[in-house]
């Protein structure tokens, strides 16, 4: 009798035992898989980051280009500009000598008539 109570405390045990071990296995799986969520969790959140910052970084250089773009425009425009003032300028440059000749013309002519009579 004391063989067989040995025997049924002794499995007790060791089926009290096997339980305590699989709850330990458990607790310690559902510990691995939180961790493994939570290292998900911030490898995600890391990745989200980094693409906000190259999408920003990309509107950062599109705005860069775009200020680029227009100040190149505006320079050519202010020569564009300097060149139409230079091209009147010289148009009316051209014609105050042309006039010029054309009154010193007449007042030749003038005197030849004069001397001529």
């Amino acid at each position: 009798a004391t063989s067989s109570a040995t025997t049924t405390t002794t499995t007790t045990h060791n089926a009290s035992s096997q339980s305590k071990d699989a709850e330990a296995k458990q607790r310690q799986q559902a510990e691995q898989q939180k961790r493994e969520a939570e290292e998900r969790k911030q490898r995600e959140a890391k990745a989200k980051i980094a693409a906000e910052q190259e999408q920003k970084r990309k509107l950062g250089e599109k705005r860069k280009e775009a200020v680029q773009k227009a100040e190149k425009e505006k320079a050519a425009a202010i020569e564009k500009k300097k060149k139409e003032v230079e091209q009147e300028k010289l148009r009316k440059l051209q014609a105050s000598v042309e006039l010029e000749r054309k009154e010193k013309q007449k007042a030749i002519e003038e005197t030849l008539r004069i001397l001529e009579e």
